[in-house]
């Protein structure tokens, strides 16, 4: 993958956050060792969203405007996973989980076709998530996101014991 194909990617699916929400891309990292990993990160006047690409896995985490942009920078009190973002959104009612890309199909769509699911995904709460990643609304918003997660992580832990 060529360096900057992927910010183009998500520029091209997640192209309602450019235009309806004030987006742009403050940050974007390759690393070509390792199965051409990436990140690319978008902010509005109200938060971030980062966009990880770890091998061939496509992730999404939502940030306040302090979290981190680089991928070296721990940060695991600012930046949330979108699964755990949708279902505190939701009251714990949309619960779903990254799906396995097709392995039949080509690098570039298996990519492609998460960017899509993922900006499908979203799309109907952003308005949500703008909101409480606003700065006046996260500190709030922070302590029951990170206990909202630490439910979900020991849910998940006992289901496998």
């Amino acid at each position: 993958m060529k360096p900057g194909f992927f910010a183009l990617q998500v520029k091209q699916r997640f192209s309602y956050l450019f235009d309806q929400y004030g987006f742009s891309v403050i940050h974007e990292e390759y690393h070509g060792q390792n199965g051409c990993n990436a990140i690319v990160v978008l902010e509005s006047p109200d938060c971030r969203i980062r966009v990880l690409l770890e091998r061939e896995q496509v992730l999404v985490d939502i940030g306040p405007l302090s979290a981190p942009v680089d991928w070296s920078t721990p940060a695991p009190n600012d930046w949330f996973g979108l699964t755990y973002v949708t279902g505190f959104l939701s009251n714990g009612t949309d619960q779903w989980e990254y799906v396995i890309p097709d392995t039949a199909l080509d690098r570039s769509l298996r990519i492609d076709q998460q960017l899509v699911s993922l900006a499908e995904k979203v799309r109907p709460c952003c308005d949500l998530i703008v909101h409480i990643f606003r700065s006046e609304a996260y500190e709030q918003t922070q302590r029951e996101l990170i206990d909202y997660q630490e439910r979900q992580i020991q849910t998940w832990l006992r289901r496998y014991r």
